[in-house]
Order: structure tokens, then C-alpha cells, then sequence
């Protein structure tokens, strides 16, 4: 017996985490923070863009003994689904989310001082149309949109308004690139303001992403069983 000559070929290999909430905002957002106040997991946290240059998975422990993973990934900027800033390094970890996490800094983003100041509406609007240009459906998954920062001098004044603006921009341009959220939390991470409910209300919308997964696979066993039935009979 003799073989034949083998073959070379180069594959690329991408690793996508799987976790069960992916945190989504501009760089600076507080998503570093926020992973660190909830969980054990200690990403690097500094007061400047890009702190986070991988992900990082955090398990958020309930008294029941049931956790909830959340992934801290590298921040969003605009024009990320053409590979800019982290580009698809970022992206491609949102495609195995079940739920996303919006966070958004309530006194607005600047990258630098010969950059444009980004309101905290336009970064919700700039990151629900970098996950649909990326990957169309992706930001009509369940998602919750945390305003952070609540304790800087106005953001209560601030908080209001973007909510007023975010419904009016909803009412009038359609809304078809902004998330669905679930509920808007204003949350100061930093001081663990808000986090209890933000843990609570992520916690039942992990639950009922899971028992809906689990109604699909019985309907789904459940066909198959009545296939392999009519192929047994038929035989």
C-alpha cells in the first residue's frame, strides 16, 4: 500500500468568546469599572482611551448560586465596521452575546482635544449603527442602555434630557438602528450607584433568553421525532 502526497494549506483561526452579556460603548464608558464592581475579574482601568485592549469575562453570582457571564470588550469607535480603532477585534466577540449591555458616559465622549465632542445620544446612535452595518440584526437584540457617571455635577439635568431626546429620536427618525433596550438605568459604577437593579434586571433577561432557547430545542426534538416516525413507517 503506498499513500498519495499530501497537501499545505494555511488557515486563520478567530477566536469569539461566548458569554452571556457583551458591554458596548465608546472607550472611557466605565465598562472597565463596571466588570470590576460586579464581578471578580479585574481589568485594567486608567483615565484614558483604550484601556481595554482584549476582553475580559467576569461571572456575576446571584444568591441562588446561578451566575451571569458579561464580557468586558475593547471600546467602540465610530467607523468600527470598517476595522477602525479595535474594529473587528471588538465585533466579532458582540456575535455570541445572547444579551448587550449599552453604556454610555452622560457628559458625551471627545477623544481628543482636535476631535469632535460626541453627545451621549449620538454615541447610542453611532453604536446600534456600527453593530448593523457590522452584522444587520445585531442591535435588535435584547439590550439594557446604562447611562453612567450619574454623580459628576449635572448629570441628573443631563440624564433627563437625553431620555426626552433618545423617545423624540425614536418617534421621529423610526429608531430601526437603535437597540430595543429593555430599560434605561442611570448607574454611577465608580460608586456602585444603580448596579443592584442593573444586576437584577440583566439576570431575568438572561433567564428569558434561556427559556425560550429551551421551548425552541423541544419544538424542534419534537419535529425531528415525528420525522424519524414517518421515515420508520414508511420504510
Amino acid at each position: 500500500w503506498t499513500g498519495t502526497r499530501g497537501s499545505r494549506s494555511h488557515f486563520r483561526f478567530e477566536l469569539k468568546l461566548i458569554a452571556d452579556s457583551g458591554l458596548v460603548g465608546y472607550p472611557n464608558a466605565g465598562k472597565s469599572t463596571l466588570l470590576n464592581q460586579i464581578s471578580r475579574a479585574k481589568p485594567k482601568i486608567a483615565d484614558y482611551p483604550f484601556t481595554t485592549l482584549r476582553p475580559h469575562l467576569g461571572s456575576v453570582w446571584y444568591p441562588d448560586k446561578q451566575s451571569v457571564t458579561v464580557a468586558d470588550l475593547p471600546g467602540l469607535i465610530e467607523g468600527a465596521h470598517l476595522n477602525r480603532g479595535m474594529g473587528h477585534k471588538f465585533l466579532r466577540h458582540v456575535e455570541r452575546t445572547n444579551c448587550l449591555v449599552f453604556m454610555v458616559d452622560i457628559n458625551g465622549y471627545k477623544h481628543s482635544i482636535s476631535h469632535p465632542y460626541i453627545s451621549p445620544l449620538r454615541t447610542i446612535i453611532n453604536l446600534g449603527v456600527e453593530l448593523d452595518l457590522y452584522l444587520p440584526g445585531l442591535c435588535e437584540r435584547q439590550s439594557i442602555l446604562l447611562v453612567n457617571k450619574m454623580d459628576t455635577e449635572g448629570a441628573e439635568e443631563s440624564y433627563d434630557t437625553l431620555v426626552k431626546d433618545l423617545r423624540k429620536y425614536v418617534k421621529t427618525e423610526g429608531g430601526d438602528k437603535i437597540p430595543k433596550f429593555t430599560n434605561i438605568l442611570p448607574i454611577s459604577a465608580k460608586h456602585s450607584q444603580g448596579l443592584e437593579q442593573f444586576k437584577t434586571e440583566l439576570k431575568q433577561i438572561i433567564d428569558s433568553i434561556k427559556l425560550e432557547k429551551e421551548k425552541e430545542r423541544e419544538v424542534q426534538m419534537s419535529a425531528d421525532s415525528l420525522t424519524n416516525d414517518n421515515i420508520s413507517f414508511e420504510m
